[in-house]
């Protein structure tokens, strides 16, 4: 195209995301956290398709017979007015633009191997019993869908524990550890744990099921730098819970209470007790129990307004694009000593092995970490990155994407 002043630049700035789907292009600028979503014109998508071009370094020449044209106008002027593009003569030289190109760790540093291996590891969850006296009717599936305490076989050696968190602390020293069980305090060396726990100051997690509280063990938990994460499902038995409360005031802030819900009723219910017992540090967790179909597709289905509210970072979508970021550096060990990426998948191997290794396996083979929406019908939606990673949800529903019906803009529209 010959250059002159009848004929512009139209360059895309950096911050800005295109993602296409048949029917619609959702322009997402990280910087300023809008969204366009425009209709895909034969006129527009003729200019997308330049602009996709990675040569093209996100700018294209247009001329003013394109500017004539209704829907390129209107889509330029939106597009200027929410500074994701700019409009320049052409008298002037190319506005360089590099798009927002995602790099991953190989691309950036080669191959990740056992020297640097350590470093995708941020979370070590360590089920170091499995023996418990409580009868929860879903024991073995609430595992499945969120981390929870659980019956198995099997303890976990303290001194298996101690090598493994000595192998690695010092090489990442932000490491998220985790003790959980059936209930830890019937953990064989329970004190001996606590103690190493004290003696190197390990800031660190222990999940247990709000009736299996001892409080025995108060003073050797308030002593150490742990925080107690305390599942609370239904129907709850309010003495044991006003109980554990009276009890420990003095760890109120190191106390998050986790409530295991499948009902609207439930929700109710659970809204009276944290107002009553003045429960601030709260999660609430939805469960599938495979009845409850109607309460999740209310609850816990996405919308389009909730997608209208996610406003990720450049990094966040970077993320998205190749790694499940609730999965993503995360490991568990059973109180049987199998390694898990994801307890809904096979185990990567066993506690004798190297953790390095472990971590190398799942890297290259495993179907946790690199989980992402790059299957259909995510794949036909302009909202495929806006959207959270796929949860464990996803999986025990056997759906890929958790929508409700309602969402508008997907291209198969």
């Amino acid at each position: 195209m010959k250059q002159n002043q009848t004929t512009y630049w139209l360059s895309i700035l950096p911050s800005t995301f295109i993602f296409e789907g048949d029917k619609y292009v959702l322009f997402y600028d990280t910087d300023f956290k809008k969204k366009i979503i425009t209709k895909k014109t034969n006129n527009i998508e003729k200019i997308i398709k330049k602009i996709q071009n990675i040569n093209q370094l996100y700018c294209v020449l247009i001329n003013q017979k394109d500017l004539e044209q209704s829907d390129i106008k209107d889509w330029i002027k939106q597009m200027s007015n929410n500074y994701m593009a700019e409009l320049y003569p052409a008298i002037c030289s190319k506005p360089v633009t590099i798009p927002p190109i995602m790099k991953c760790h190989e691309e950036l540093r080669g191959d990740i191997n056992e020297s640097n291996i350590l470093v995708l590891l941020n979370e070590l969850t360590f089920h170091i019993n499995g023996l418990c006296s409580q009868k929860c009717d879903l024991c073995s599936k609430y595992k499945k869908q969120f981390n929870c305490c659980y019956k198995n076989q099997g303890e976990l050696p303290l001194e298996a524990i101690k090598n493994i968190l000595n192998s690695i602390l010092y090489t990442t020293p932000s490491l998220k550890i985790n003790f959980n069980g059936g209930n830890i305090f019937l953990y064989s060396q329970i004190m001996d744990l606590l103690e190493y726990l004290k003696q190197n100051q390990l800031k660190s997690n222990i999940y247990l099921h709000y009736i299996n509280w001892n409080e025995n063990y108060y003073q050797d938990i308030y002593s150490c730098n742990i925080y107690l994460h305390i599942f609370v499902n239904f129907p709850i038995q309010v003495d044991f819970l006003k109980i554990l409360i009276s009890h420990n005031k003095e760890l109120d802030k190191r106390i998050k209470f986790n409530f295991i819900i499948t009902s609207e009723e439930e929700i109710e219910t659970l809204q009276i007790i944290i107002n009553q017992f003045k429960i601030e540090n709260y999660s609430v967790l939805p469960f599938y129990d495979g009845t409850n179909q109607p309460f999740f597709e209310k609850y816990v289905y996405i919308g389009e307004n909730e997608i209208q509210e996610e406003s990720p970072s450049k990094k966040d979508i970077y993320k998205r694009q190749k790694f499940n970021m609730n999965d993503m550096g995360k490991l568990s060990i059973s109180s049987d000593g199998k390694y898990f990426s994801n307890l809904n998948f096979q185990s990567l191997g066993s506690i004798d092995d190297n953790i390095c290794s472990i971590i190398q396996k799942e890297w290259k083979e495993g179907k946790a970490w690199k989980r992402t929406r790059n299957q259909k019908p995510c794949t036909e939606c302009i909202y495929q990155y806006i959207c959270p990673s796929p949860s464990n949800y996803d999986l025990i529903l056997n759906k890929i994407d958790l929508c409700q019906d309602e969402i508008k803009y997907k291209s198969s529209i």
